[in-house]
């Protein structure tokens, strides 16, 4: 026997209605569980820091917990793989460092595509780098530097934490970009590389601010520059590489992503909730005390972002990027 008409349309809205009102139930739950931020950073370290106070603030809003997980190494790649292995429900978030950038512009580092399995949440973070040299090295400035290298082809090399690391490829595009014939020398982590400029084994390098400073404070190490777009906060009177190399910009950074099969409602509400977070004084305050630039922007942003850094990146010579020539 049919059902008369006026029953069946009062049926299909009844079961729409309940549709609807289950979808938002659902969206406005999350999380209804605990969260794991996965982190590219060692423990302690300025990326790390950086994760667990997102993760105590948001932890705060949401009255659910949100602990950090740390994985190091492999150039970023253990980190995005333990993400891209969790269930795409948004419980598993990526926070990474340049690597994701990196990874994509070398073709060995490169296991996946980070712009296919991940979306973008939020840039979080730069990260400026000085351009120190040893003071026995007779230079000052930039322009200087540029100049007596090319009076001494060859002779001058630089230090780096390792092949491929920010600290290789800053310096890297430095030389490539002012023409100088240099030589790098990887070593294994940050410290390695600046005792090397400190013993004046190697002639200059590339660091954040808290591997250098003391040095330089104590007469041991020569800033000549710094690296990023402007100058730094930290040190407005030092010059930027761009203002002798008109287009240079280098650095390190720490950006937000999840899984790109996230319901986009709740990517829409994480990045609402994380740049809120960067936004307030006291984080800016903390994170600027680890020598981070808080950014917070829109994921379509870190996107373009990260199309220009790969781009920057895949424009250094073949040789040092492991790509063949054309």
């Amino acid at each position: 026997m049919n059902a008369p008409k006026h029953l069946l349309q009062t049926a299909i809205v009844a079961i729409g209605c309940t549709v609807l009102i289950t979808a938002t139930a659902a969206r406005a739950a999350y999380p209804d569980a605990p969260i794991t931020i996965v982190v590219g950073a060692n423990p302690g370290a300025s990326g790390d820091l950086m994760a667990r106070l997102i993760a105590q603030k948001l932890s705060e809003k949401w009255k659910k917990p949100v602990v950090v997980e740390n994985k190091s190494g492999a150039s970023g790649i253990l980190a995005a793989s333990a993400v891209k292995n969790a269930p795409p429900d948004g419980y598993t978030i990526y926070i990474s460092n340049d690597s994701a950038a990196i990874n994509e512009a070398i073709p060995t580092n490169n296991p996946f595509d980070i712009r296919k399995v991940f979306a973008p949440i939020s840039l979080l973070a730069l990260i400026d780098f000085k351009l120190v040299v040893n003071p026995e090295v007779p230079v000052k400035t930039v322009p200087e530097l540029i100049a007596y290298a090319k009076a001494n082809p060859g002779k001058l090399n630089y230090a780096s934490s390792g092949e491929h690391t920010p600290h290789h490829l800053i310096a890297a595009m430095f030389a490539h970009m002012a023409g100088i014939d240099v030589v790098h020398v990887p070593f294994r982590g940050t410290a390695a590389a600046i005792t090397a400029v400190l013993a004046h084994h190697t002639d200059f390098a590339v660091s954040g601010f808290s591997g250098v400073d003391e040095h330089i404070k104590a007469g041991t190490l020569r800033p000549l520059a710094t690296t990023a777009k402007a100058r730094n906060r930290a040190s407005p009177d030092l010059p930027t590489i761009g203002e002798t190399l008109p287009g240079y910009s280098g650095g390190s950074w720490w950006a937000m992503w999840m899984r790109a099969e996230v319901p986009q409602p709740i990517r829409d509400q994480v990045t609402a909730e994380v740049r809120a977070i960067i936004a307030e004084p006291e984080v800016i305050q903390k994170l600027r005390g680890t020598g981070l630039d808080p950014v917070g922007s829109t994921p379509s942003d870190l996107r373009t972002f990260l199309a220009d850094e790969i781009a920057k990146l895949s424009n250094l010579p073949p040789a040092i990027i492991g790509k063949a020539p054309q």
